[in-house]
């Protein structure tokens, strides 16, 4: 969770917040629209948040949304971050796993046998 300026937190109110990691204030809020169900994941790109209604989003370090996903499903953890990929494991969708660049292109997508 810590980032260059402070630390970042999700909450279920939908907003994503930035804190000074020496001060304690506020640096920037971002509204999601969802309940943020994991701590978000970082990288030099940017932070990258997963929500209960299924979005993947990407923002910057100074609090813009870069882009968003909707995967088609339910999202409970954090994205795994793997060089410069995304891994996401998908509840109640068709897909099991998901892999996004961290530009927001998605690179695959994996569905169990039946």
């Amino acid at each position: 969770k810590v980032m260059k300026y402070g630390r970042t937190t999700g909450q279920t109110n939908g907003k994503v917040y930035a804190v000074s990691s020496s001060s304690g204030d506020l640096l920037w809020q971002l509204e999601t629209g969802s309940v943020i169900t994991a701590s978000g994941a970082q990288h030099p790109d940017g932070l990258f948040f997963t929500t209960q209604d299924g979005e993947l989003i990407a923002v910057s370090y100074d609090g813009d949304k870069l882009w968003s996903h909707s995967v088609g499903g339910k999202l409970y953890s954090s994205p795994l971050v793997v060089g410069n990929n995304l891994i996401i494991a998908i509840m109640d969708g068709e897909d099991l796993l998901a892999c996004y660049t961290t530009n927001g292109n998605q690179r695959w997508s994996f569905q169990p046998p039946k």
